[in-house]
């Protein structure tokens, strides 16, 4: 069976890396965006869309624009999609929940290793 990922999923990978990237916990970006905490998780997770004013004011907590995180968003199933996965179709709400964990760890895998190439280019560049 093909592994599908989702945009929620990869929305939410890149949000938590994000909030993470800035030292920031789920308590407190859901206190500031006023998205309770469950919620919070749940987008994190994959598990849960965002709409528009919600992405408003995750990217205005996470000092970044929508427009920057739907382009990140974008460009990884892009890469994704270049190493054979395949974005998945909206499905019902009956929850494919280990799907979404394994597609959760691939994503969190291709990001790890992209920001460890980006790093290695950089240290490459500055001669450290």
């Amino acid at each position: 069976m093909e592994l599908r990922i989702t945009d929620s999923a990869i929305l939410g990978v890149i949000i938590a890396r994000r909030r993470k990237e800035r030292g920031l916990g789920q308590a407190e970006v859901s206190g500031d965006t006023g998205i309770n905490r469950s919620s919070w998780s749940r987008i994190e997770k994959g598990d849960m869309a965002v709409d528009i004013e919600q992405l408003g004011r995750i990217a205005k907590t996470l000092d970044t624009t929508p427009e920057a995180l739907l382009k990140e968003m974008r460009e990884t199933r892009e890469k994704l999609e270049q190493a054979g996965y395949k974005a998945a179709p909206k499905q019902p709400k009956k929850s494919k929940v280990g799907w979404v964990v394994l597609a959760g760890a691939a994503l969190g895998a291709l990001l790890a290793a992209g920001a460890a190439a980006a790093k290695k280019s950089d240290d490459d560049s500055t001669g450290e």
